[in-house]
């Protein structure tokens, strides 16, 4: 991206509405504004940060294009630690666009999808982390999402990966001091002192590592697949865990086809279910291709519910269906039975068990009548555990990029442990320290490339 010019964009969404914003932002800004600009003050004149009304007018003929709201912030203290003008018009398609091209035709150009965010990375107002969580927060679409993103616009991510690396630095300038200055009398750390603060340098990051999981559930969503075989209810429980008829429910064996989904927030957690085809040997085409598709959805999701007829229990295949999400799920992606149409049965207590696994949990429903819904829900909450790795990790890693260069780096403390720990000359031990280094300045961008940087700002909306 070019920093030098002056860009300028629409920031509000397209569409008809009561306002819409116009951004400038770079060396000409002020030049530009005092040309379509007209209000009790020249822009010279005016107030940073203090909001005027006045005209936007087109220059070339004088004409006053719109009532509108205005303001001035100085380069130090904007958003993109440039010149900027935010002009608040009415929101007409049409106005918005055209007032954009006056703008334009005064010599500033159409900023590329997250410029503005862009140069204030660059320009030192917010580091990497927060940029890409200026995005999360845009995106955020149930609340535990926007608390995280939030959190991380206000630096805790940028905090703690200072920290972390300060110490590392601190530790590896002690070393390359008893290299360099071998002959002379300093004070040297004690080796067993070095790798308990290494220990527990790690010991923080595994914090941060571990702590994705809880992070990609409140960024993503908790993705639920509804599993079984046919005509067992699938997707009357379906239909009743999003709390509205999305499929036909027929008592005709292999009426869904296709994955169907839908999600529901629940305590500020997105829930999205997924309803399945049955697994059984497909008659055709198309129920060959939804028994592919339901194989896709194992691969992909977080939690399984595999719903079993308890009226019309089929010991075998239902234990078929069982192994084969066992095989697609780990440790913690869990399996969870939901035993459905319990209005026909009149004592419960005689339910054959199909699986008798301590681990796995068995909850007792009647999808038609609404009966155990809640239990579903909540056992799927209790499952994925986010709220006590949320309450546990004073940092929550949402992002896919800091995940991987945090275990990248944690890697590398650990080879300087097992180094120090067999007493490794510490010229060996050089490499490591630096790999570990750079990987925690990728994460805040004190280390980056121009491929890694247009990567992730080509993902914002253009106007951030």
């Amino acid at each position: 991206m070019r920093t030098e010019d002056t860009i300028a964009a629409i920031s509000t969404p397209i569409g008809k509405g009561g306002i819409g914003i116009i951004r400038i932002s770079g060396k000409d800004t002020f030049a530009i504004a005092e040309k379509v600009l007209r209000g009790s003050k020249g822009i010279s004149d005016a107030e940073s940060h203090r909001l005027y009304n006045g005209y936007f007018v087109n220059p070339e003929s004088g004409e006053k294009l719109d009532e509108v709201m205005y303001v001035k912030m100085n380069a130090k203290n904007s958003y993109t630690r440039e010149d900027m003008i935010e002009i608040n018009t009415h929101g007409g398609v049409y106005l918005i666009k055209r007032l954009l091209e006056v703008v334009l035709s005064q010599g500033a150009r159409l900023a590329e999808a997250g410029e503005f965010t862009f140069r204030a990375f660059i320009n030192g107002r917010i580091d990497l982390t927060q940029a890409e969580a200026v995005a999360d927060l845009i995106e955020s679409e149930n609340e535990k999402s926007l608390k995280t993103a939030i959190r991380q616009v206000a630096g805790e991510l940028k905090n703690s990966i200072k920290e972390i690396k300060d110490e590392i630095i601190d530790i590896y300038s002690n070393s390359e001091a008893e290299i360099d200055f071998v002959e002379e009398d300093i004070e040297r750390e004690d080796k067993d002192s070095v790798i308990k603060r290494l220990k527990k340098t790690s010991n923080n990051l595994e914090k941060m590592i571990e702590s994705y999981q809880a992070g990609r559930y409140y960024k993503s969503g908790i993705k639920v697949g509804i599993f079984g075989r046919v005509n067992v209810g699938k997707s009357s429980l379906f239909n009743a865990l999003i709390g509205k008829d999305r499929v036909i429910v027929s008592e005709q064996p292999g009426t869904t086809r296709d994955v169907i989904d839908g999600e529901i927030e629940h305590n500020g957690l997105v829930l999205k279910f997924f309803d399945t085809a049955g697994i059984r040997e497909g008659k055709g085409i198309i129920e060959n291709e939804g028994i592919k598709r339901t194989k896709l959805i194992m691969e992909n999701s977080d939690i399984a519910v595999l719903v079993i007829d308890s009226d019309d229990i089929k010991k075998d295949e239902d234990l078929e269906v069982y192994n084969e999400l066992k095989e697609k799920f780990s440790e913690n992606r869990n399996v969870l039975i939901a035993y459905n149409k319990i209005d026909l049965i009149e004592d419960i207590a005689e339910i054959e068990i199909v699986i008798s696994n301590k681990e796995i949990r068995n909850i007792f429903i009647s999808a038609k009548e609404k009966i155990g819904i809640d239990k579903i829900i909540d056992a799927i909450i209790d499952n994925v555990d986010a709220d006590k790795s949320l309450e546990n990790n004073n940092i929550l890693i949402v992002n896919v990029r800091h995940h991987e260069l945090l275990k990248r780096a944690n890697e590398g403390i650990e080879r300087l442990i097992k180094g120090y720990t067999e007493k490794i000359p510490n010229e060996f031990l050089a490499i490591d320290f630096s790999e570990t280094i750079e990987n925690l300045g990728k994460i805040t961008g004190d280390v980056s490339s121009d491929d890694l940087l247009n990567r992730i700002f080509s993902k914002f909306c253009i106007g951030k």
